[in-house]
């Protein structure tokens, strides 16, 4: 991938990562859509670079980390769920390279946010 273009991308997305900080508390779920989605994107963006060329992931991976701990107390949102699973995601992806342990997210995720927000039923 050509350099310019790559920087070009990181520029972006982290641009959106940190608009992502400027959306109101109480927004309603109908305007809150369309930037959740492009913050989906953004984070799957990164991923993808951070894929491609691990040496941006010691740059990045701060950025994804401080959005993830800014947005905790939403984490337990449903609406917020593809967006958890897209920075759980990133972690489990590239938290070697910088001596990440996703542990605590996977239980938060698995402890927390599917027991408030999904009900299993079982079948016999």
């Amino acid at each position: 991938m050509e350099e310019r273009l790559k920087e070009a991308l990181v520029r972006y997305c982290v641009c959106i990562l940190e608009q992502s900080k400027l959306r109101a508390p109480n927004a309603e779920t109908k305007h809150r859509r369309l930037p959740d989605i492009a913050l989906l994107e953004a984070l799957r963006i990164l991923d993808a670079l951070c894929s491609l060329d691990s040496t941006l992931v010691p740059k990045l991976f701060p950025n994804v980390k401080k959005l993830f701990q800014l947005n905790r107390t939403g984490w337990t949102n449903r609406a917020n769920g593809y967006i958890f699973l897209e920075a759980l995601q990133f972690f489990l992806h590239h938290g070697e390279v910088v001596l990440y342990d996703p542990e605590p997210l996977f239980r938060m995720y698995f402890d927390t946010y599917l027991n408030e927000n999904c009900t299993f039923r079982y079948s016999d």
